[in-house]
């Protein structure tokens, strides 16, 4: 039996309980995994890294450095406790790839590891990076991009023309929606009646197209429990925090121009 666990949901960024939920897989003897593919990015972060606390008592651990570390997609790692294991489940060594003539005890086929053969050197480029700036020169991006996250996760709950989802932000995903006037004028309860709801809905989704469509800037419209969110995703180091206010002054001018 395995439990899977994750840190950073993709459309909220949350982050499940690790050790919490290590100590449950451990007392049972379940094997754990942790879906890091986007929260793994805090690794190198000194400010930020405890938010994943418990991550080194899993069993594998992927991480996608293409999400939030910088790096062109497609490019992803699994990390696993004991090799040996992942060597009996993937391993394979058809006719056509044995090496009898140049036998290497300590040699690395990383076919012998996951379902894939033949694959590019796909690390090369996130080796570059490291070899460029070094795990603290990536730390200061990706706290960078936080900073900007945090940025605007105030900025949502001082305007009374956006809500915030209720969930915490923990990365640098903020969720949010635009209120128009009339909806300022309900209280939260009356917002989720379902013909509210609706409404709310329609006026999300217009405004995303719209903001699309001109080319201003993107970011996608997603459903929460129903209701239809603005996710923004802060994943370019050169986002500022201008870059924030401007966005969400557009926002409002294109809401104002329309009825919502």
């Amino acid at each position: 039996m395995a439990v899977v666990a994750t840190a950073g949901t993709t459309n909220t960024g949350n982050i499940d309980p690790l050790p919490g939920i290590a100590r449950v897989a451990r007392a049972h003897g379940a094997f754990l995994h942790v879906d890091a593919a986007y929260g793994g990015a805090l690794l190198f972060s000194e400010r930020y890294g405890d938010r994943l606390a418990g991550l080194g008592r899993a069993d594998s651990v992927t991480i996608d450095p293409h999400k939030w570390l910088f790096q062109p997609f497609s490019l992803g790692g699994l990390f696993v406790r004991d090799g040996r294991a992942l060597k009996a489940s993937c391993g394979t060594e058809p006719d056509y790839l044995k090496k009898a003539l140049e036998a290497e005890p300590q040699r690395l086929d990383f076919y012998h590891y996951s379902i894939e053969g033949s694959r590019p050197l796909r690390g090369l480029k996130f080796w570059f990076t490291l070899k460029t700036l070094g795990r603290r020169g990536l730390a200061a991006l990706v706290d960078r991009t936080m900073e900007v996250a945090a940025h605007l996760e105030r900025e949502v709950a001082r305007q009374d023309c956006f809500e915030p989802f209720r969930s915490k932000v923990e990365l640098a995903s903020v969720c949010f929606r635009y209120l128009p006037p009339w909806a300022r004028l309900l209280g939260a309860e009356e917002r989720e009646r379902p013909s509210a709801q609706r409404r709310l809905n329609s006026a999300q989704v217009a405004l995303q197209r719209a903001v699309e469509r001109g080319g201003y800037a993107w970011f996608p419209a997603i459903v929460l429990e129903g209701a239809v969110y603005f996710r923004f995703g802060v994943f370019n180091y050169q986002t500022s925090e201008k870059d924030v206010d401007d966005v969400l002054a557009h926002i409002r001018r294109l809401a104002a121009s329309t009825s919502g």
